[in-house]
């Protein structure tokens, strides 16, 4: 079985693109070059990736998405994955060995929503069903045409970069990687970062996707040091109205807007706080923090 690209994967899948994802996913995920574009299509490019013309390949390898939240971003990237679990060339892994795709966030909860995508996506087409040879909360196991396996397993960043040693990794998925912190609740999205970038394999991806915090840490410098300059990797800034304006997001952004325009702006525009923020606590700091199971004595 021969697949297809990834935009034409998605339509295999069934899956409609606003003209900004559309824009966005062939760039990152199908190697478009932003001078490609015309009319409209180029000023979404400008607004997503800045004044660039062309990207050079390599630098797809990893792939960073500042992003307001609604735009959907856990869910494209995992069937980016899920599509590069199917066609990446495995021919250099030794007979019987394993590929690896990764689903990492500050906690279970996202990662698992990535991994419910993937095998959503395989459940709906007959042709794909039969290559999913194993399933539970935690991972799923897939083997290709041509007898490989894949398996796509989610992890917690408070593992750090420790629990992908020796790993061969077709992907991985960094979802709201701003906010990824150790068992004692310091930022470790640098350790996640070193662990896993060099045991991705040629043709593969590591993509970060999140709302942004503060000024500082992996997902600002990237940030700063690549949009509209992309040196060591391609970043898209990808503000939910920009990447889908329909009446309900639109007016959901609006009511956050009115009420809370500090954190519309982090929120939905996607626009990075002062440094000064980093001092707080951030919302998922405070989840990871909370054990329900304590009473009061």
């Amino acid at each position: 079985m021969t697949f297809p690209p990834f935009l034409d994967f998605l339509r295999l899948l069934g899956v409609k693109l606003t003209r900004a994802r559309r824009v966005l996913c062939s760039v990152c995920f199908g190697g478009a070059q932003p001078s490609s574009f015309e009319g409209v299509d180029r000023a979404v490019a400008q607004r997503l990736l800045g004044d660039v013309d062309a990207i050079p390949p390599e630098l797809l390898t990893v792939v960073e998405w500042v992003k307001g939240a609604r735009i959907g971003g856990t869910w494209l990237a995992s069937l980016r994955l899920l599509h590069l679990a199917l066609t990446i060339d495995l021919s250099s892994l030794a007979a019987g060995e394993l590929a690896f795709v990764l689903l990492v966030g500050p906690d279970m909860r996202l990662p698992r929503q990535g991994l419910r995508y993937i095998v959503g996506a395989l459940k709906s087409r007959p042709e794909f069903r039969g290559m999913l040879l194993s399933e539970s909360t935690d991972s799923c196991t897939i083997r290709r045409p041509d007898g490989r396996e894949v398996t796509f397993e989610i992890m917690p960043a408070t593992k750090g970069g420790s629990a992908v040693r020796g790993r061969s990794l077709v992907g991985a998925l960094f979802t709201e990687a701003s906010f990824f912190r150790d068992k004692d609740f310091a930022i470790n999205v640098d350790d996640v970062y070193r662990g896993v970038l060099p045991r991705i394999l040629a043709g593969g991806q590591l993509i970060l996707e999140t709302t942004p915090w503060a000024q500082l840490g992996l997902v600002y410098e990237l940030f700063d040091g690549n949009w509209g300059k992309p040196t060591t990797c391609v970043v898209a800034h990808c503000p939910t109205l920009l990447m889908r304006s329909d009446a309900r997001t639109v007016s959901l952004v609006e009511r956050e807007r009115n009420r809370d325009p500090e954190n519309a702006r982090r929120e939905f525009d996607a626009e990075f706080l002062a440094r000064g923020v980093s001092t707080f606590f951030d919302p998922v700091a405070i989840n990871q923090a909370v054990d329900l199971e304590l009473r009061a004595g």
